[in-house]
This record gives structure tokens, sequence and C-alpha cells, in this order.
């Protein structure tokens, strides 16, 4: 999966791009799903603080309350601001994410968004691991939960496409044969290398380069 993925630097490369293409009075808003395009906003790429809330909304001006906002509903919006029906009825956390959740044409939509174990996991950011869960900005980004997912199966797993989990991906790039061993990487105290099982194949991601 890794050879139809953007490294961590040309994701950064590509994001700067966008948000510089961005500025007060130029339409169309150039946006992306990338959680990252949040930080990179925030760490002012473009001479100031921004604030972008993935493909919903971007400001050249950063306010304590557009912040908060910002932290609130930032970063990847997976089972938290949204989730994926299946046209045959089956609702997932993503469209990249093929987890099934449950069906809507045997149980209630709001059942399954306020019951699902897997939603109620995505909602909690607090146990993020890797750089994702010690960054600054692990709110207002927060990694990729499905590119995540798909490498490490752990919902809870670094995003290996962000540059801070540069040691993740080269890991990855290295062909390891267990998921665990990126996740050595990094210390143990922060991310236990236990928790995380077999990479996944995840062939609905492939070519999704987000």
């Amino acid at each position: 999966m890794v050879e139809s993925d953007l490294s961590p630097e040309e994701r950064e490369e590509l994001l700067r791009y966008l948000l510089a293409k961005n500025g007060p009075g130029r339409k169309p808003e150039v946006l992306s799903t990338a959680p990252q395009f949040g930080r990179v906003a925030m760490e002012g790429v473009n001479g100031r603080e921004e604030v972008c809330l993935g493909h919903f909304y971007h400001s050249a001006g950063v306010s304590e309350e557009t912040k908060a906002l910002a932290e609130f509903i930032g970063g990847c919006g997976a089972g938290r601001l949204y989730c994926c029906i299946e046209p045959e009825g089956i609702v997932q956390p993503c469209v990249f994410m093929p987890i099934p959740l449950g069906n809507i044409r045997n149980r209630p939509f709001l059942d399954i968004w306020h019951g699902s174990p897997v939603l109620t996991k995505l909602r909690d950011r607090s146990s993020l691991k890797g750089e994702c869960g010690t960054c600054k900005n692990r709110y207002i980004c927060g990694g990729c939960r499905a590119r995540a997912w798909a490498y490490f199966g752990d919902l809870h797993a670094p995003d290996p496409g962000c540059i801070r989990n540069r040691a993740y991906w080269e890991v990855l790039c290295r062909g390891a044969g267990r998921a665990r061993e990126a996740m050595r990487c990094s210390s143990p105290e922060t991310v236990p290398a236990a928790d995380l099982g077999e990479p996944r194949p995840v062939a609905v991601v492939t070519g999704s380069r987000k």
C-alpha cells in the first residue's frame, strides 16, 4: 500500500501548496479532507496563523473563539462529524474505512450512531498514539484515522502520512512484517507496541491519496 500512497513529505508539500492558494478575496477556497491541513494552517505557512476545518471552512484570521471551534470539530471527522452509508444500507465510519457498523435497513441510524463501540473509540481523541497523541495540534488534526487503521489495524494508531510520524513511515517502507514493529520507533510509554496487530489489507483505500 505504501507504493501508492504519498510520502509524508509529499503530503506536507501538497498541503502547503494548497494553503498558499487561499487568501483574502480569492475564490474558490482550496480545502482538503486531510486532517494535517488544519495543523499546517495553524503553523502559519503563509506568514500568519490560519484555521482550516477540513473541507468545511477556512479563515485567514485566528481568534480564541475560532481556535476553540477548531479544536472541538477539527481533525478527522470519521465517526464524530460524519459517517458513510453504502447503497445497501451498511453504515461505515468513513468512505475510506470499510468497517461495517450496522445496516439502516434493519436498525435505526441513530441507534448505530450513538451505540457503536467503534464510533465511541473514534471519538476518544485522548487515546491517540505516537505523535498524533502528543502533538500540540492533536485536536485540530489528530491524523487520518482511516490511514492509521489501514496500516496498523488500530483506530488510535499514529498516522504514518504525517511528517511528525516519519519513523513509522520508514518502517512501513522497509516492508516490516508486522505493524507493531513500526510502533517500536516511539517510546513505549507513549505507544505500547503490544496494542497493535497485523496490518490490514485495505483495497478500498488504495488510490485515495488524501
